[in-house]
């Protein structure tokens, strides 16, 4: 009786993990839209699993989509600046006060890195460049600092891809990026 039991609950279980491919979307509905739009930037076929797990992911939440004909957010930019407790504090002031604004409006996921703890400590390091932010999260990293063989800073490196050394800010270092791929986060962070 008991392997009964399990057979029926392996049935059941997997239903609702296909509901979304099964189910048909009204085409005027935002998630077809944008299902759609998502297909056209990928380069998707309507009827690809890509294009019906986008589908799934937008119905889920997953996604967020825009009211407009605009392309769905999908992955925000990762950045990651490298400072040294050394750096004037002016520049570390401003670089924290971007970071802290591109994280909390969602625009970006900024990482402060370090090589070592500070003299004066982390937690007096992190007030004397961000007072207004008690839980700005600074790594401390040294191992980073030496694969990439950074002796220099400021850099930043964003997605992975693109590396700037001394920029003046964040965005400056965005702005140096010769890509189309970044002008929407650009827009934004003038209004800072």
């Amino acid at each position: 009786m008991k392997y009964h039991f399990l057979f029926l609950i392996v049935l059941i279980v997997p239903t609702p993990l296909f509901a979304g491919e099964i189910m048909s979307l009204d085409e005027n509905s935002e998630a077809y839209r944008a299902a759609n739009r998502l297909s056209q930037n990928m380069s998707l076929d309507e009827d690809s699993n890509a294009f019906n797990a986008a589908r799934r992911l937008i119905q889920t939440g997953k996604i967020e989509t825009a009211t407009k004909d605009e392309m769905c957010a999908v992955k925000k930019p990762y950045i990651l600046v490298f400072v040294s407790s050394s750096m004037p504090k002016y520049l570390l002031k401003e670089i924290a006060e971007e970071s802290f604004k591109l994280n909390e409006k969602g625009l970006a996921n900024v990482d402060i890195i370090i090589r070592g703890v500070p003299e004066i400590g982390l937690d007096t390091f992190r007030d004397q460049i961000n007072p207004e932010n008690k839980d700005m999260f600074i790594r401390i990293d040294p191992f980073l600092f030496n694969r990439l063989k950074i002796s220099q800073v400021p850099v930043v490196i964003i997605d992975r891809k693109y590396a700037i050394g001394s920029p003046s800010s964040i965005l400056s270092a965005i702005k140096q990026i010769e890509s189309d791929e970044y002008e929407g986060l650009i827009d934004e962070m003038e209004y800072f």
